[in-house]
């Protein structure tokens, strides 16, 4: 486990981690600033690239569930997701008012608005969340 945590240091130093996420095998989070989401096995340490920005962005709120894993992105207003080996990446919507914190159920997204002041939920479907 300590190999897996200097592994996760060491990944994360040139931008500043925001929030996290786990599901029993992997490490999951967002970085502020051009960071993207990345995730790094609890038990080998190995690290991978799950999303990265082509242009700034701030991924923030990050939630798994037993398949995906979902976040937002503050400036431009999109909840995203992506499977848990990250192969692929998907929009679930657009448009959203500096969206931030985020949690899930595998059915239903919930995540907040920082300056519109309000909580919004999302159903998904299968299509919806990716498969």
């Amino acid at each position: 486990m300590q190999q897996s945590s200097q592994e996760a240091r060491n990944q994360t130093n040139r931008n500043s981690p925001v929030c996290c996420s786990h599901d029993g095998r992997d490490l999951y989070w967002t970085e502020y600033r051009w960071g993207g989401v990345k995730k790094v096995s609890l038990t080998t340490g190995q690290f991978t690239l799950i999303y990265s920005h082509a242009a700034q962005d701030d991924d923030y709120g990050i939630a798994g569930d037993d398949q995906h894993i979902y976040w937002t992105e503050r400036a431009s207003g999109n909840i995203m997701g992506a499977t848990l080996r990250g192969d692929s990446v998907f929009t679930i919507t657009t448009n959203q008012t500096r969206p931030y914190g985020i949690a899930t159920d595998g059915a239903h997204l919930v995540w907040t608005e920082e300056r519109a002041g309000t909580v919004k939920l999302y159903n998904l479907t299968p299509r919806q969340a990716g498969t």
